[in-house]
């Protein structure tokens, strides 16, 4: 009898991601818990209030959102960003529908060498 192992077999277990994300505390990657060491900087400086870690937006009745960050920019109003990776179908979806109903900008948000990069901006209706 052959045994395999569950990676042999293309099984995740419970605690692996997807797209192989480390969970750090209360944060879903290591990008997003530097991101909120960042936004925190911004806060303290002054230049951001209101700063909220996974802040959760009805879109519509029934389809709701949960960003990574959420606060409101002094120069630029309420701003909702998402540190990704890999876009997926269901954040491609939510990206048409805040166009349309979204509360204010939500920007995707990626690390680079240098530091952070704003790869999309949406700016909502409302």
């Amino acid at each position: 009898m052959v045994r395999m192992t569950a990676k042999q077999l293309g099984i995740r277990g419970p605690a692996e991601n997807k797209y192989h994300a480390k969970r750090v505390g209360a944060f879903d990657s290591m990008a997003e818990r530097d991101r909120h060491q960042y936004l925190m900087m911004k806060f303290h400086a002054g230049h951001i209030t209101e700063p909220a870690h996974h802040p959760v937006i009805e879109l519509e009745p029934g389809v709701t959102y949960e960003a990574d960050f959420g606060y409101f920019d002094v120069n630029e109003g309420l701003v909702y960003e998402d540190v990704k990776g890999v876009e997926g179908s269901r954040f491609r979806l939510i990206k048409k529908i805040w166009v349309l109903h979204g509360p204010g900008v939500l920007r995707v948000v990626k690390r680079t060498r240098n530091g952070w990069k704003i790869t999309k901006e949406i700016k909502g209706a409302c």
